[in-house]
This record gives C-alpha cells, structure tokens and sequence, in this order.
C-alpha cells in the first residue's frame, strides 16, 4: 500500500502528470475499489497517488474540450443548464421521464410543482454563484437556503429553516400495487438532529479540502444529510443542491469548473428510482450515529454514473447553444411563448395568437425549432402539439 496522500492546499488543483483519458468504466471501477474502504478518512489514507493526478488530468481535459471550446456567454448557459436541472426536476414528460417517476410526479399537487421548481431555481442560483463565499459551511448557512427553498411555497413557509419538529420519515410507493415501503428512519427531532447536523458540518468542512476525491466527500455528506433528514420538508431537493455545492467547494479547481456547466441533478431525476433504491441499500433504511456503518460504494457509483451522462449532455446543449445563435428573429419570438412555462403544449394557432405572426411564418419557425433540437412535436395532424425540450 503506497503511503498516505498529503492534503493539497486549498484552491490548488492536484496532478504534476501529463494528462491521462481514462475510460468511463475505469473511473466506476476505481470508484468502488476506494467507495468499499469505509470512511472518507480512510480513503484519504490509502487512495494511490498516481490515481489523484489521473483523476484531476481528466477532469482538466474535459474543461478544456468539452467546455473551453465553446464561445458562450456563462450566464446564459448557467440558466440552460439551472432550468435543466430544475424544470426536469418537476415536470411531466413521457420524453425524459420513466413510467415510475410520471406516475409519482401526477400524484403531486400542480401548483406545488411550480412553486418547488421556482424555489429549486433560486437555491441553485445561490449555490452556483456563491459556492466559494459560502465556505466554510455553516448550518446557518444550510437553514438559510433551506428557507428559500421553501419561500415560494405558502403551505410550507411555516418550516422553512426551521429543523424538523415532528417524525419525517421518507415512503416509498408502489403506484401499481399501493404498498408502503419505509425507504428512511432518520433521526428524531430535537437534539439528536442537531447534534448529528453540528457533526456532520464540522466534519464536511475538514474532509472536502483535505480529501483527494471531492467526489467521494460530496458522496458521503449527502448521503449523512439526506439520513438525518434534518427538516420536515425539502431535505431531498436541497441535498442534491448541497450536492453540487460540495462538489463545487473541493480543493479541484477543474472539477469545480466543469461542475457548473453540467446537469447530474436532471440525471439523478431521470434515474430516481434506482437512486431511491441506492440510498435505501447504503443505510438499509436507518439513520446510524456512526457513519462508518453506511455502505457508501453503491451511492458513489451511481454518482459517477450520473457525472458521466451529465459529460455526455454537453454535446446535445452545445448543438441547442449553436441551434440558439442560427434562430430568426421570428422563431426566437415564437420560443419565448414557452420559456415562462415550460409545461405548456402549444398549437399553431395559440403561437399564432400570441405572438402576432402570420400562421406561415409560425409554421416555419417551429421547423427550425424542432430541428434544432430546442422543441418537440407531440401528435399529428390538427392536434400537433409543440413543447419545449428541457
């Protein structure tokens, strides 16, 4: 066993090689390797050291081709990816969506659905711009973008920020049959959630900038936060956002660059019912004080699953991103009728109304929208349907 890892200093990026390309499948196997070690200290002690600098080149070299040869403007990307992240998160389409998860997301409320997905946007928002200044973390800090999670939502005002004051306990049900399955006992409220949360921030703050896989950390602390379950609602959408946080706050500079500009929350949203099984799997449905009882390895290799359908995202957005720049005046009005609500299934008649185009000129900006991968057709005929592709 080669000798321990020291610590990089905070803000410098690892790895002195020349750059590597390791396949896919060869970060999933590593991943497991160092995932079935048990904690994130001893991972730290034991992770090879020719291991970190492949990891970090490969990292560099997806910033550079996937990312740096793009001409864009940040902000507008960051907003496709936001809505990305968030709209696919609430909305209803056979497109993206699995059977499971369209039957879950017809089970909820509409109008909750809008009002989570403004919140999600917002704490996104926050978290994109501010990672750095928001370390080291705090639970003020946390409470805090719980809060705005939650402020759009009137029903939910009353916990927003607040740490859970009743039994949360996470259900899973089967649409088809009507089973209940207990997926998560967390912690009960009061002390014992606050004292496992002072815990966790303490250790999070040590871990994600002494660790060689910020990855791994991002792992472990998600999955401790999502097993306290520390609030009375939100708990799931905010830890994915503390997710990226932490992935965006590790000592890897281009990992936390490509991290940005990548959406593994709309991954893990198509994916979530494996995802729920994973995080039942992990702790096999109970909070554990000690952490070293957790099985983290199957968690972190759907996390890297994820990262690598998010890489592979990049391709379509760049074609969206250059589609974008080609559109006509025209079809960038008729796109703009479906932004402010990505849900909406429009016919040509309702653009032609909205916008005050004559039905030709509507006709062909939707052919160029389509083709460029930006809507999509839904139906034939008189009944065509046209809906925005997040």
């Amino acid at each position: 066993m080669a000798d321990p890892i020291p610590p990089s200093p905070a803000g410098k990026p690892r790895g002195a090689q020349p750059p590597r390309a390791p396949s896919p499948a060869r970060w999933i196997t590593l991943l497991v390797m160092l995932a079935g070690l048990a904690t994130s200290e001893y991972w730290m002690a034991h992770a090879k050291r020719d291991a970190v600098i492949s990891y970090s080149s490969f990292y560099r070299d997806v910033a550079e081709k996937k990312v740096g040869s793009v001409d864009f403007d940040r902000r507008d990307l960051r907003g496709q990816f936001s809505t990305a992240q968030t709209i696919a998160g609430k909305s209803v389409t056979a497109f993206e969506t699995s059977k499971v998860a369209i039957l879950d997301k017809l089970s909820k409320d509409h109008e909750r659905s809008v009002e989570e997905v403004v919140g999600c946007r917002e704490v996104l928002g926050i978290v994109y711009l501010q990672a750095t200044e928001l370390f080291p973390l705090t639970e003020s800090t946390i409470r805090g973008l719980h809060h705005t999670l939650l402020s759009f939502y009137p029903a939910a005002r009353f916990h927003a920020g607040g740490y859970k004051s009743g039994p949360n306990q996470v259900v899973s049900v089967n649409h088809d049959t009507g089973e209940r399955r207990v997926m998560l006992d967390p912690t009960p409220p009061g002390p014992q959630t606050e004292a496992a949360m002072r815990d966790l921030v303490q250790w999070y703050n040590q871990a994600i900038r002494e660790h060689a896989w910020p990855l791994l950390v991002a792992t472990e602390f998600v999955f401790r936060f999502l097993a306290i379950h520390p609030f009375q609602d939100g708990n799931g959408r905010l830890g994915r956002a503390l997710f990226l946080l932490a992935l965006m706050q590790g000592d890897d500079l281009d990992f936390a660059l490509v991290i940005r500009f990548i959406s593994i929350d709309r991954q893990i949203e198509r994916h979530r019912p494996l995802y729920y099984s994973v995080l039942h799997q992990a702790s096999g449905g109970r909070f554990h004080e000690d952490p070293r009882r957790y099985h983290y390895d199957g968690l972190a290799a759907f996390f890297l699953k994820m990262l690598e359908h998010a890489l592979a995202d990049i391709a379509i957005l760049r074609r969206r991103y250059a589609a974008l720049q080609r559109l006509s005046e025209s079809a960038v009005t008729v796109l703009a009728c479906f932004r402010s609500t990505p849900e909406r299934r429009l016919k040509v008649a309702d653009l032609v109304t909205e916008t005050g185009l004559v039905r030709r000129t509507v006709q062909n900006a939707l052919v160029s929208l389509t083709d460029g991968g930006l809507l999509q057709r839904l139906g034939a005929g008189p009944a065509t349907r046209y809906q925005l592709i997040f």
